[in-house]
C-alpha cells in the first residue's frame, strides 16, 4: 500500500498543505506546475494567496472560512502563475485548526464548469 504522501504527490489536481497562516508547507507537483513553479522549495514557506485568490482578500476570506467551518468545498477561484498565466480553478479546503500548530490542505482543480461551457471533457 502506497503511503498517503505518495498518493497526493500524484494527484492530477494541485494539493497544497500551508500553516495556519497560508504559508506553504508543502505542495505536490499539480499545484507546482499550475503556479508555474520549479520545485516545492520555491514555493515553501510563502503565502499561497501569491498565487490563489483573486485578491488577497479572496484568500483571507477562504482561510477565515476555514478556521470558521472547518472545511470548505467547491470553491471558484483563480491560480495566478509565476509568468503571468491564470487559471480558474476549484478550491477545497480542509484545516486541524484546533491544534497547537494548525495545518490546511488545499485541493486545487481546474474549474469544471468552465470547462464543461467550453466543451471540454469530463469524467
Amino acid at each position: 500500500v502506497a503511503p498517503l504522501p505518495s498518493l497526493v504527490e500524484r494527484l492530477p489536481e494541485g494539493f497544497v498543505v500551508t500553516d495556519g497562516d497560508g504559508l506553504v508547507l508543502e505542495a505536490n507537483r499539480a499545484f507546482l506546475d499550475l503556479a508555474g513553479l520549479p520545485t516545492a522549495g520555491a514555493a515553501a514557506g510563502r503565502g499561497l494567496g501569491e498565487w490563489l485568490g483573486r485578491t488577497a482578500a479572496d484568500f483571507g476570506a477562504l482561510l477565515a472560512s476555514v478556521a470558521r467551518h472547518g472545511t470548505v468545498g467547491g470553491v471558484p477561484s483563480l491560480v495566478r502563475g509565476a509568468y503571468g498565466a491564470e487559471e480558474m480553478v476549484e478550491v477545497s479546503a480542509v484545516g486541524l485548526v484546533e491544534q497547537a500548530a494548525p495545518r490546511i490542505g488545499f485541493l486545487v482543480r481546474a474549474d469544471r464548469r468552465r470547462l464543461a461551457a467550453a466543451g471540454g471533457s469530463e469524467l
